[in-house]
């Protein structure tokens, strides 16, 4: 269901066309889908709005990532003497995000933001993810050759895992945004996202994405991205039976190759 509300919100981004208009839209899409012998899809997609004024802009983001594989098995049937064939489809990944943010500008170089964000990924253990937040940022340096970027600030989250209880807490944020541009046709981006829990010391969060993205034409181009994403203190599910607990890994990662329309 979520799979298919997302390709109609891609689809509908997409059909928007800001050309004439103060908005600027970008869309990430990634498909794979294979059928006969091998039955799998991936899928990953993110679209990104801007508004923009004088000295305001409003981001509106959302990104979705889902892949599935069916599995199948081959057994004798001993008593009807034929060849039965089963097969069950399971989810490897699935996770939604989406975010909201305006960034106005206070000097040449400085910045004010608040951002709002939700989060889910069922199978590392999050139910929901919701946060807030607020802060500053600086512009290290801006030039032709390349653009650094910087913010800091605090942020207010509420998490509720898939089992067991939720937790609400206080943190700190500091964020870096490098763009260089390596020809007429072709930049580096990188960005690292720290984000401190002020209540315990262990669950540190962080998000790197690094992509190198090469325009095809005015409107199109082609992108291989790498995003790491390190949670110091994972969810922790009960097994039953026991009093041992099962820990999720604090590290994931995604390797994309998407095109990447600006319209």
């Amino acid at each position: 269901m979520r799979s298919a509300l997302a390709l109609l919100l891609a689809g509908g981004m997409l059909a928007v066309h800001a050309e004439d208009k103060p908005w600027s839209n970008t869309a990430d899409v990634s498909l794979v889908m294979t059928d006969g012998n091998s039955q799998t899809q991936n899928l990953s997609l993110s679209n990104k709005f801007v508004r923009t004024w004088s000295r305001l802009n409003l981001t509106l983001s959302a990104k979705a990532v889902r892949a599935e594989a069916t599995k199948r098995t081959v057994a004798w049937d001993g008593v009807n003497n034929v060849i039965q064939v089963s097969e069950s489809t399971e989810k490897s990944a699935e996770a939604y995000e989406a975010g909201a943010k305006f960034k106005g500008e206070l000097s040449t170089n400085f910045q004010w933001y608040t951002n709002l964000g939700w989060f889910q990924d069922k199978l590392s253990g999050m139910d929901q993810r919701l946060g807030a937040g607020a802060g500053f940022g600086y512009t290290v340096f801006k030039n032709d050759t390349h653009t650094l970027a910087s913010e800091a600030g605090f942020d207010y989250t509420d998490e509720k895992p898939v089992i067991g209880d939720g937790n609400s807490f206080g943190g700190a944020r500091l964020f870096l945004d490098y763009l260089r541009p390596l020809s007429a046709t072709s930049e580096f981006t990188s960005s690292a996202e720290m984000l401190a829990n002020l209540q315990t010391s262990e669950d540190l969060r962080a998000n790197v994405n690094l992509a190198l993205a090469s325009r095809l034409s005015n409107q199109l181009a082609l992108k291989l991205a790498y995003a790491i994403k390190y949670d110091g203190d994972p969810v922790q599910e009960s097994v039953t039976g026991t009093t041992e607990k099962f820990v999720y890994d604090k590290t994931d990662t995604v390797l994309s190759m998407s095109l990447v329309l600006n319209l």
